[in-house]
């Protein structure tokens, strides 16, 4: 017997997913947190003020590479996959990307994020002038 989880019951507040590099690092490769996770099926969750971090390493310093927000997403536990079909943003932590777009789906074993519609992007990239020194 099974039992059956009813909308409303299960609630969770201040939630957070972890997903740990299985390739014998056991670093951390992105933390998906949640104001709030509300169960809603068989390994599916509703989250709420979603925050997505993705991680890079830097001589073994853990740090933000990317940072996904969305008002909610439905994340499946078994497939590791978050999607959403409301807006969303997602910014590079250095700030030289940033897009919005309305409806995603994120990959976290692979780390993919795919955005649907609407999607703006805004590549800020700065130029490096060299100068010559004349004498």
């Amino acid at each position: 017997v099974s039992a059956q989880v009813l909308p409303g019951q299960g609630l969770q507040k201040r939630v957070k997913l972890p997903d740990h590099d299985r390739g014998g690092t056991g670093r951390l490769r992105s933390l998906l947190t949640g104001d709030s996770m509300e169960p809603q099926g068989p390994g599916r969750m509703l989250v709420r003020g979603v925050r997505l971090e993705t991680y890079a390493y830097n001589d073994g310093q853990r740090i933000v590479d990317l940072i996904i927000e969305a008002p909610e997403c439905l994340f499946d536990a078994r497939t590791r996959i978050a999607s959403s079909s409301g807006p969303m943003t997602a910014t590079r932590a250095g700030g030289d990307l940033s897009l919005k777009g309305v409806g995603f789906e994120w990959q976290q074993q692979t780390l993919r994020l795919v955005v649907h519609n609407d999607v703006r992007t805004i590549l800020k990239q700065r130029l490096s002038i060299e100068r010559e020194e004349v004498e």
